[in-house]
C-alpha cells in the first residue's frame, strides 16, 4: 500500500497528474479528473497545497483546522484537482491568522456566507503588507478558479469574472498564466 512503500506525495503537474517520489526516484502516476474519494487523501492533498503556496507566496507555513479539514473531506468537490489547489489558495489569501479554519473556505463546503457586496474580512498585519501584490495574487487566484470551473473555455471564465474576454486575455498575459 502506499503507507508501506512510504510514497510522499511531492507535486501535480500542469496537466493535474499527481507527482510521487519515493526515495531518490521520482514518479508521474495516472492522471486524474476528479479528486480521490478516500477522506484521508483529500487531507494529504489540502496539506500539500497549503505547503506549495505558502512557498510560493513566500509566507510562512499555515496549518489547517480539523473542522476545516472535515468539511473538505465531506465536499464532493465537482471540479477536477485544480479546484482544490484554488480553494486553497483563496484560503490563504484571505486568512488573518496562522491557519485555515472553516471559517476560511467557500460557504459551498462549509465557510461563512458573506453578502454580495460586503468586503472580506481582512486585516492588515502588524508588519504591513503590499496591498499591489496582495490584490494580484487574489486576481489570479479567481482566474484560476474562474478557468477551472469553465474548463479553460475565456469567454466562459471572463463571463464568470464579470470582465470581457479581452481583459481576462490580458490579465493572463500580465501574470503568466497560460494555459
Amino acid at each position: 500500500g502506499r503507507e508501506q512503500l512510504a510514497l510522499q506525495f511531492i507535486e501535480l503537474d500542469v496537466w493535474g497528474r499527481s507527482v510521487l517520489e519515493l526515495g531518490h526516484l521520482t514518479t508521474l502516476v495516472a492522471s486524474f479528473n476528479s479528486l480521490p474519494s478516500i477522506p484521508k487523501d483529500i487531507a494529504l492533498l489540502a496539506k500539500h497545497f497549503l505547503r506549495k503556496i505558502c512557498t510560493e507566496m513566500r509566507r510562512l507555513p499555515l496549518d489547517i483546522t480539523q473542522d476545516a479539514v472535515r468539511a473538505m473531506e465531506a465536499y464532493e468537490w465537482p471540479g477536477n484537482i485544480r479546484e482544490m489547489e484554488n480553494v486553497i489558495e483563496r484560503a490563504i489569501a484571505l486568512t488573518d491568522g496562522d491557519r485555515i479554519e472553516l471559517k476560511d473556505l467557500p460557504p459551498q463546503i462549509g465557510g461563512e456566507n458573506e453578502t454580495d457586496n460586503a468586503a472580506p474580512r481582512l486585516t492588515v498585519p502588524d508588519e504591513g503588507l503590499d496591498l499591489t501584490e496582495t490584490i494580484a495574487r487574489i486576481e489570479q487566484a479567481y482566474i484560476r478558479q474562474a478557468m477551472a470551473k469553465s474548463h479553460n473555455i475565456k469567454a466562459r471564465a471572463a463571463a464568470l469574472l464579470k470582465i470581457n474576454r479581452t481583459t481576462l486575455v490580458e490579465k493572463i498575459k500580465r501574470y503568466d498564466m497560460q494555459s
